[in-house]
């Protein structure tokens, strides 16, 4: 059975067929349509004034985000 655009779904550990996360989601979108348009605000409601966000865009903010909480190291239960 095809999984992610074609692609087969990966296997765990020789357990069943794991489903794609967000995070291989965003990474395939990122590789095969980087400057297609992921997300439009219109921040007054209009077309008039709008930010978008690509999904090259989101993968280079996902790759940030996961470099600093790589930077900030484990956190115990006692630190929430």
């Amino acid at each position: 059975m095809a999984g992610l655009h074609g692609r087969e779904p990966e296997r765990t550990g020789g357990v069943g067929l794991r489903s794609p996360t967000l995070i291989d989601i965003l990474r395939y979108r990122a590789q095969d349509s980087a400057g297609r348009v992921a997300y439009r605000h219109l921040v007054d409601g209009t077309s008039g004034h709008q930010v978008s966000l690509t999904y090259g865009d989101m993968w280079q903010r996902v790759l940030a985000v996961s470099a600093q909480v790589r930077t900030a190291g484990p956190v115990s239960y006692t630190q929430l």
